[in-house]
């Protein structure tokens, strides 16, 4: 099962044997054949029949077709082209020729396949994940070939459109939510580039002017109420007023006002054009956005508590209401970038890591210090007295304040003296001593070497971090866009595609004007140029070796060498005599004249001692791996060390040592 579907065909196709292939084919070999085992599939689909990035050693599409492609053989493309192969047929993961093009990173192979003069293939197939080649290589971040298929569109389509509301998958949010350094990169593309432009001018812009305003609004009536806030309850219920408590009331009035045209003009709007389900999707990816709209929440809820004069617990829920407030206030930049990379990921795995020793070291500390302050009232003459006067010890009365009394030491604030008041003297020392090694001295530390790794990472890709936090800025703003607003702004910066007149039917692009170093008069005058110097060299060739020879040269798949370079360039000399005519009045004599001969070497083409290539990069046959050259194009994972006998049947061993 390991091979299954594996033909001759396929092998020739990997060792890049030219003859072979056109002699299997002559012979009837099934140009569709699949090549489906198990050593052909991705890696992590053997492990978890779950396809993540479709990287694997052997998987090359199924396909002689998808073989040729992932080897860059472009003499045996055509050749399988001609023998009737299909370009856009689907492997069991549904990816065609541009699928593997994407996950080998072969872009020249994918212009290639597209521009076929025969069969081009069609760029729009989705595979079974539903990607098409584009939206693959934004989710793989293939920079290069991503530019390459942008390249080949002469309109570029938009990558999210007003239809797409839903689809996260797109092209775009794939590349603004990647988290790896090439997605990053794929961000400064000139044309995604664009098209972040084109909807900031549409409507981003307009849309966080609005909502800046009123956030000012909204943190300057919320700070005038957190300082003008009475500490008599009187005032706070306007029984006793004075005149600053009339400001005050204003300004939770027009609070109040903000935090419900948020809630429920705003929010509830993006959940009627994106649904529940992507607006909890999209909230999810924008964490400042959900802690602001709970601080808003929060602020609400303290309306009816305040009529019901249960002022603590309003004053608990402002109290977690003001800082959710300021968050969403903040800036775009390498240091906003760090601080979420440090409280997302450094801060999380300390916390998590602290916790379990916070948590074992309290346990031990809550059972050694319990009676403290029992032994504090004990009489001066009993022998467990507790020295310590002035104050009741109550950090080890139960479990959450030892906790947080650990934590406190932790951060260097403790008290050592109340350790002898303990239980057990001598141990609860000792253990505070082991605790101070690994909390204070250890994890502390290794959280601040965590938090330097995240700032050289974060410093080393500023501009291309902030150009992200603008992506992703645009992108939350779109999604609060009606469908009707979104569909007229997009006519402003895209165009027509297609004749009909049908607006559901209707496909609508970006154009993008390219900018060159060279003029199309110059362009037109090199082309010009390089098919002269082809049509020189062909005439020099023809006429240095004949006409046969040069067409076994310029048309055979081996290099062609120098006709004739200097060091294989000899002049032989040899004596021709010859008599004069007497007649004429010259007198008898030899005449030795030089006769030039060129010694030509023309390129032996013995099928033997042939150097097999893959584009440029040259292989020579490998004993060791029966059907794998020894060395593999760039960008593709180097297969491990391969047994002579993998390709036997295993009943083949019994057989053989039968005999």
């Amino acid at each position: 099962l390991s091979f299954r579907g594996q033909t001759a065909l396929h092998l020739a196709i990997v060792h890049d044997d030219y003859e072979t292939v056109q002699l299997l084919l002559a012979s009837n070999a099934d140009v569709n054949a699949r090549a489906c085992g198990n050593f052909f599939l991705p890696e992590d689909f053997k492990a978890t029949n779950k396809v993540t990035d479709y990287q694997g050693y052997a998987y090359y599409g199924e396909y002689p077709l998808a073989f040729a492609a992932c080897f860059a053989n472009k003499d045996i493309y055509d050749l399988l082209i001609q023998y009737g192969a299909n370009p856009n047929l689907q492997d069991s993961f549904g990816n065609t020729i541009l699928h593997m093009c994407v996950i080998n990173y072969s872009s020249s192979m994918y212009s290639y396949a597209v521009r076929h003069w025969a069969k081009p293939a069609d760029p729009h197939v989705v595979n079974h994940a539903g990607l098409t080649p584009l939206t693959l290589a934004t989710k793989l971040g293939r920079k290069h070939i991503f530019e390459e298929m942008l390249e080949l569109m002469k309109v570029v389509r938009i990558l999210t459109s007003y239809i797409d509301l839903k689809n996260y998958d797109s092209a775009l949010m794939t590349v603004i939510n990647g988290s790896t350094a090439e997605h990053l990169d794929m961000i400064g593309s000139e044309v995604i580039q664009r098209l972040l432009a084109d909807k900031w001018k549409a409507f981003a812009m307009r849309k966080l002017i609005e909502r800046l305003a009123l956030l000012i609004v909204q943190l300057v009536t919320l700070s005038i109420v957190v300082y003008v806030r009475p500490t008599e309850v009187s005032r706070l219920y306007m029984q006793e007023p004075q005149w600053d408590d009339y400001i005050r009331t204003v300004c939770e009035v027009l609070t109040i006002i903000n935090c419900v045209f948020f809630v429920f003009f705003q929010q509830f709007g993006e959940i009627r054009t994106q649904g529940l389900t992507g607006y909890f999707r999209n909230l999810k990816t924008v964490p400042a956005k959900a802690v602001f709209c709970v601080a808003n929440i929060c602020i609400l809820l303290c309306i009816p508590f305040r009529f019901l004069h249960l002022h603590e617990i309003e004053e608990a829920l402002f109290v977690f209401a003001l800082p959710g407030s300021w968050i969403s206030a903040k800036l775009t930049g390498p240091f906003v970038q760090m601080i979420y990379s440090m409280i997302a990921g450094d801060m999380m795995r300390f916390a998590i890591i602290s916790a379990i020793f916070l948590v074992s070291f309290s346990q031990v500390f809550y059972f050694v210090g319990k009676d403290m302050d029992a032994k504090q009232h004990l009489n001066h003459t009993n022998p467990h007295h507790c020295p310590v006067d002035g104050y009741d010890i109550y950090t080890y009365d139960n479990f959450p304040e030892t906790f947080i009394t650990l934590f406190r030491a932790s951060m260097g604030g403790y008290d050592y003296e109340e350790f002898a008041c303990a239980n057990y003297e001598v141990l609860t020392k000792t253990l505070f001593v082991l605790y101070m090694f690994v909390m204070p001295i250890m994890m502390i530390n290794i959280l601040i070497a965590m938090m330097g790794n995240t700032y050289t990472t974060v410093i080393a890709q500023a501009e291309k971090a902030w150009r992200q936090q603008y992506a992703q800025i645009v992108m939350v703003l779109e999604r609060s866009v009606g469908r009707e607003k979104l569909a007229a702004s997009q006519l402003e910066y895209s165009i027509k595609l297609n004749d009909t007149n049908d607006a559901a039917l209707e496909v609508r692009g970006l154009m993008v004007i390219k900018q060159t170093k060279k003029t199309r008069a110059k362009q037109r005058k090199q082309a010009i140029h390089h098919w002269k110097t082809i049509s020189r060299k062909v005439i020099h060739t023809i006429a240095k070796v004949g006409k046969e020879t040069a067409m076994v040269l310029l048309h055979g798949h081996d290099r062609v060498e120098p006709i004739i370079s200097e060091e294989e360039k000899t002049i032989e000399w040899h004596c021709v005599e010859a008599n004069a005519d007497p007649d004429v009045g010259v007198h008898d004599q030899t005449i030795i004249v030089p006769s030039h001969r060129f010694a030509l070497n023309v390129p032996s083409h013995s099928d033997t001692h042939r150097t097999l290539r893959v584009r440029g990069v040259e292989m020579v046959p490998s004993a060791d791996v029966p059907n794998m050259p020894t060395s593999s194009p760039p960008h593709r994972a180097i297969s491990p060390k391969v047994r002579h006998d993998m390709f036997r049947r295993k009943d083949s061993f019994n057989s053989g040592a039968s005999k």
